[in-house]
């Protein structure tokens, strides 16, 4: 991990909200300078304006935005934390990949656990609808009983006012 954090450049385009000057720095060929964060060995950290056009343009605005260097035990802790965040970035690639990996050798595994999964919920869904066909059906049964008890009665009613004008 030391061969990671010796020399080299790097930097990280961040907003650092309310801190920018009053106005803005524009850089030789007009256009707005941006902040920067740079992580090389010398100035973990530090922050510094660019030209805005990014890494290719021909203008080389550079200046820096915090004036003094980290030192001390802060510059220690921040190459620190740069070491630790590049191991996590490499982890996580290598992980990515392993998985991208796994998932092109196992893809009827995946398939399956998918069709598992579905299968359950249908069964899930019978059972439900299984209820709900005996409660209609008990509904059904009520109602049919209601009207025959209806019939019943008004056939009796019928009987009555019929023997009653007789």
């Amino acid at each position: 991990m030391a061969a990671e954090s010796e020399g080299g450049s790097s930097s990280t385009v961040q907003d650092f909200g309310n801190e920018f000057p009053v106005g803005f720095f524009e850089c030789d060929c007009g256009k707005q300078a941006l902040v920067r964060q740079a992580w090389t060995d010398a100035n973990p950290g530090r922050r510094f304006y660019r030209c805005g056009a990014g890494w290719r343009s021909e203008c080389n605005y550079f200046r820096w935005k915090d004036l003094e260097k980290p030192h001390g035990w802060q510059y220690k802790a921040l190459l620190e934390a740069r070491d630790i965040i590049k191991a996590q970035d490499a982890e996580l690639k290598r992980l990515r990949e392993t998985q991208a990996e796994g998932n092109r050798i196992y893809p009827v595994e995946v398939g399956l656990l998918e069709f598992q999964t579905k299968i359950e919920q249908l069964e899930k869904e019978s059972i439900d609808l299984k209820s709900d066909l005996k409660a209609s059906n008990e509904k059904e049964q009520t109602l049919r009983e209601v009207l025959i008890i209806s019939w019943i009665g008004f056939i009796c009613v019928l009987a009555t006012v019929v023997h009653a004008f007789k």
